[in-house]
């Protein structure tokens, strides 16, 4: 069994202390929900059709500070994702469901400076796995394509000069990179890999009779 790619959603608003939309989890088994602030927030709830979800890594570079959470067997069907947080602020948010799914790896974060033109987002995946990269940038008009991988989806906050954020997956095995190819600007990236279930021998073994003694 590999994961697999199910489902992505995104949202973008105004100045706002509060954040929702609908994401459909149709036949996934883990859900991972990425906040793009304009500032750093505390107090921060995120739930998936009312439950509660489990922040795993954040990152930030100075203008775009980025909050990623989990759910492990999220609720079928579409549902709401509902977030809040201190202080009102711009913000441009991306989700992700995926089938197969057993646990996640080590997670690593990064960011890219002015004078940079490309991000890359680098872990380590396991055999069979995926690897979920998200990128922040503080300037949502600036094209974000993603040169390796998939995009699976962008956000730009409703003043679109002010946040944006790219999703986008890649597989293999081993270092695998998640890359944007993007207009010179700060910005931060989260790399998050996906590994499936650690396969079994499948090997049968022949009963064991055990002989009285005396």
């Amino acid at each position: 069994m590999a994961v697999a790619f199910g489902h992505a959603s995104s949202y973008g608003h105004d100045s706002a202390t509060t954040a929702s939309w609908a994401h459909d989890a149709t036949g996934d088994n883990f859900l991972i929900v990425s906040l793009c602030l304009r500032v750093a927030v505390t107090n921060i709830s995120v739930t998936y059709n009312g439950v509660a979800m489990t922040q795993i890594s954040a990152n930030n570079n100075t203008y775009d500070y980025q909050y990623v959470y989990a759910l492990a067997n999220p609720a079928t069907g579409s549902n709401t994702v509902s977030a809040s947080w201190t202080t009102s602020t711009y913000g441009a948010h991306t989700a992700g469901s995926f089938s197969g799914y057993d646990s996640t790896g080590t997670i690593a974060t990064g960011t890219v400076p002015a004078t940079t033109d490309d991000a890359v987002a680098t872990a380590t995946v396991a055999a069979n796995g995926i690897l979920a990269g998200f990128f922040g940038n503080p300037d949502g008009t600036a094209f974000m394509a993603v040169t390796q991988g998939t995009e699976r989806a962008e956000s730009q906050s409703t003043d679109a000069s002010t946040e944006g954020q790219s999703f986008g997956t890649n597989t293999g095995t081993g270092s695998v990179n998640v890359a944007w190819s993007r207009r010179a600007e700060v910005g931060s990236w989260i790399a998050v890999p996906l590994a499936p279930p650690v396969a079994t021998s499948g090997k049968n073994f022949p009963a064991l009779t055990l002989l009285g003694v005396g």
